[in-house]
C-alpha cells in the first residue's frame, strides 16, 4: 500500500505507514485501558494513511456498533483506504481534510463538523502514527494557536497537541512516534502530555519497523485527564521479529 506514494511525496507529507505487526501491538496495548461505561465507543486516526491502525483496532474489538473515523490530507491514499477497510469489514467515516485545521462551515468548526458527520458527540480514542519530518507548510493556514509550534518543532508535535485537544475527557490516546520526542526541543509536547493526561505506557521499540527508515520509534499510551500519583509503565519492547512470533 505504501508504494502508492513515491519517495518524494512520502517525505513531503511525512507519511510512514504503520506495519501490521506494530499496528496490532499498539491496538492490543491501547485496548487494555478502556474502562468507560459506554455502550459504543468512537475511534479516530487523524492521519489514517492506509488505515492499518483502525483495522487493527477493529480486529481487536470486533464490535460493529462502534464508530471508526479516519482523516487524511492525501486524497489518493483515502481512495485505497476506503477499499482496504471495507474488505476488512470496517465501516469507517473517511474525510479528506487537514486534521490540524479542518475545513469549517458557517457556525460550526471543523472538528465539530467531522463529529456531526460521523454521528458522534465525542471522540473516545485516538490511535495514530502521526506524520513526522513533513513539510509543515502543506495545507497550513494558521499555527499560532499551537503551543508546540515554537523552536525546532516537528509536525507530529502539532498532531499530538491537536489530538489531546479534541479527545474527550477520560478518552484513550495511543501514538507511534519517533524517539526524537524525548529530545529537549520537543519539551512543549511532553509538557502537554504530562499536564493534561495520565501517561500509562511508554515503550521504546528501537529501529527497523519502517522499511528504509532507521529512526527508532516508541509508543505512548495514556488517558486524557491528569491523575496525581499516576503509575506509568516504561520498558523496552521486543524486536519486530519477536513481536511477529508472539
Amino acid at each position: 500500500m505504501e508504494a502508492i506514494l513515491d519517495k518524494a511525496t512520502k517525505k513531503k507529507l511525512g507519511s510512514f505507514y504503520s506495519p501490521a505487526v506494530l499496528a496490532n501491538y499498539l491496538a492490543s496495548k491501547a485496548n487494555e485501558y478502556f474502562h468507560r461505561d459506554k455502550e459504543s465507543l468512537s475511534f479516530l486516526d487523524p492521519a489514517v494513511g492506509d488505515g492499518e491502525l483502525l483495522k487493527a483496532m477493529f480486529k481487536m474489538r470486533q464490535d460493529t456498533t462502534e464508530t471508526y473515523i479516519g482523516v487524511d490530507i492525501d486524497e489518493n491514499a483515502l481512495d485505497n483506504t476506503r477499499i482496504r477497510l471495507g474488505e476488512a469489514g470496517v465501516d469507517c467515516f473517511l474525510f479528506n481534510d487537514d486534521a490540524l485545521n479542518p475545513k469549517t462551515i458557517p457556525s460550526i468548526n471543523g472538528w465539530d463538523y467531522i463529529k456531526f458527520r460521523s454521528n458522534i458527540e465525542e471522540i473516545d480514542c485516538i490511535i495514530s502514527n502521526p506524520p513526522w519530518g513533513a513539510d509543515i507548510s502543506i495545507g497550513q493556514k494558521d499555527l499560532t494557536t499551537f503551543k508546540t509550534a515554537i523552536g525546532q518543532y516537528d509536525i507530529y508535535d502539532l498532531f499530538i497537541e491537536k489530538s489531546i485537544d479534541i479527545l474527550s475527557m477520560g478518552g484513550v490516546y495511543a501514538f507511534i512516534v519517533p524517539d526524537s520526542i524525548f529530545r529537549k526541543e520537543h519539551k512543549p509536547v511532553r509538557k502537554i502530555l504530562l499536564k493534561s493526561t495520565s501517561i500509562k505506557l511508554i515503550a521504546r521499540l528501537g529501529e527497523f519497523f519502517f522499511e528504509g527508515v532507521n529512526t527508532p520509534v516508541s509508543i505512548i499510551i495514556g488517558i486524557k485527564g491528569y491523575t496525581p500519583n499516576n503509575i506509568c509503565l516504561l520498558y523496552t519492547s521486543p524486536s519486530p521479529r519477536d513481536m511477529r512470533r508472539s
